[in-house]
């Protein structure tokens, strides 16, 4: 390994200061390192570093990995400082950085969409954030879920995790409504709560069942919680996306998360066949697979417009448009407002069969033969704009399933909906929410979606994928 790494020039580049206050030894961040499991990374990374080969680094993620809310996001977020560091010289060849990370994308949709990374040779995970919305006590649950379905993949990637935390801004609205009468002041101001504390250690109950590697940001920064550091502000600003500052932290701390798997890999005796994956064969959960493990057709908005090419389009109606509404998060929107629909339909004749012809956005399909299956996901949101559609096959407006994109929770998330031919006995988590319909037969077809109530005196829904089998 050694002609082909300089151990010595990556730590020396792991110690030069990054900022004169948000910055942390590699000694200190060595302490929060949890290796676990080292011989996936062996067989992955280690393997390849011997023989002087590339490596493939991919990321999953939400906004925080997007880069959400920083001046330049993919200049500044902590994916791009990371390759930096892995690309400074001390390995012969490149290590190739892959954020994939999607804005308001949680692990409950992630488990579904971990094809991505099958070319990876190492996953890095960083979802901590988006969990403050979830109930605690499930996300051991859902991250066993992920675990499982990343460790069988094809390529059988290692895997490490960043666990962080985050504060609040400084108002009271965003930490009341996830922690009501249960928050404190400090830092100048900010805002913050045990929830946003704790939630890191729900996730952990699943990486030390399966000993996936994980760096915890938030023990490096904030190991007890009735001791929060008077400089917290600058570790984590207040918002709920952290600042250019803490995303090169995070990256050191990855950074250092790499080097010591690398440095301890090649002592660690991998003969034991259990220890190949993190997921042993006794640990399996064999309802935990995807609805649609060979897709016949997908569909997915990403982060640049070119994406809407991966639609096949037969038809747009009059109120749809393939755009960004918020920071690249493309997709397919239907908007109006009570006033145009009053035009076309009169009053309180929203969505009569006139607009619903002319404002139909419709898909070409094609569907398997076996257990036909179509899976949606779209944006739901507390926006009181947002409205529900009905979507259906064909000329089956009759049988139609309604999606309603507006929901209760104070957050934007991506939601999974999958329309079968008979119930799934699958892990929920993979279907989301399900709905049996004998409209889905074997073929080709065109998946047709329109308006179906007026909440307010606007109307918006947001398609961002499609899938079948």
């Amino acid at each position: 390994m050694m002609q082909h790494v300089n151990m010595t020039k990556l730590l020396e580049l792991l110690n030069h200061p990054i900022d004169d206050v948000v910055d942390a030894s590699v000694e200190s961040m060595m302490a929060v390192a949890q290796m676990g499991n080292l011989c996936p990374f062996k067989r992955k990374i280690f393997t390849k570093i011997q023989n002087g080969e590339p490596i493939d680094i991919h990321i999953l993620g939400g906004s925080v990995t997007v880069g959400a809310d920083l001046r330049n996001p993919k200049a500044e977020r902590w994916s791009t400082h990371f390759e930096q560091i892995m690309n400074s010289g001390w390995y012969s060849n490149r290590i190739n950085v892959h954020n994939q990370a999607i804005a308001a994308c949680n692990v409950n949709i992630w488990v579904d969409m971990v094809s991505k990374f099958k070319g990876a040779d190492l996953v890095i995970v960083d979802l901590s954030v988006n969990d403050q919305g979830f109930d605690l006590q499930v996300l051991p649950h859902y991250y066993t879920t992920l675990i499982q379905q990343l460790d069988s993949l094809p390529n059988h990637p290692a895997l490490m995790f960043q666990q962080a935390f985050r504060s609040g801004q400084r108002e009271q609205r965003e930490v009341q409504v996830h922690c009501p009468n249960d928050y404190t002041t400090c830092c100048e101001g900010v805002l913050f709560c045990r929830r946003w504390w704790e939630m890191h250690d729900f996730v952990t109950i699943a990486l030390k069942k399966f000993h996936v590697p994980y760096m915890s940001y938030r023990n490096l920064v904030w190991p007890e919680y009735e001791h929060p550091a008077s400089n917290l502000n600058q570790f984590w600003n207040g918002l709920s996306h952290p600042d250019y500052k803490a995303h090169k932290l995070m990256a050191k701390l990855l950074s250092v998360g790499f080097m010591v798997q690398l440095k301890h890999a090649h002592k660690v005796d991998c003969d034991d066949t259990s220890k190949q994956q993190y997921v042993s064969s006794s640990q399996l959960d064999n309802t935990i697979r995807s609805a649609c493990p060979s897709p016949l057709v997908t569909m997915m908005a990403k982060d640049v417009p070119t994406s809407i090419s991966t639609f096949n389009v037969s038809a747009v109606g009059d109120y749809w448009r393939f755009y960004s509404d918020s920071k690249n998060k493309f997709g397919w929107i239907l908007e109006t407002n009570k006033t145009s629909m009053d035009s076309e339909c009169g009053a309180n004749g929203h969505w009569c069969e006139n607009a619903r012809s002319r404002h139909t956005l419709a898909l070409k399909i094609v569907m398997g033969s076996e257990t036909p299956i179509v899976q949606l996901r779209f944006l739901r949101s507390y926006s009181p704009e947002m409205g529900a559609v009905k979507v259906w096959l064909d000329d089956k407006y009759n049988e139609a399933v309604e999606l309603n994109g507006k929901w209760d929770s104070p957050y934007s998330v991506m939601n999974l909906v999958t329309l079968s031919t008979k119930k799934l006995e699958i892990n929920s988590l993979m279907v989301g929410e399900s709905h049996v319909t004998a409209m889905l037969t074997p073929g080709e077809h065109v998946l047709r979606i329109t308006g179906a109530n007026m909440p307010s005196d606007k109307f918006k829904w947001k398609l961002l994928g499609v899938t079948t089998c």
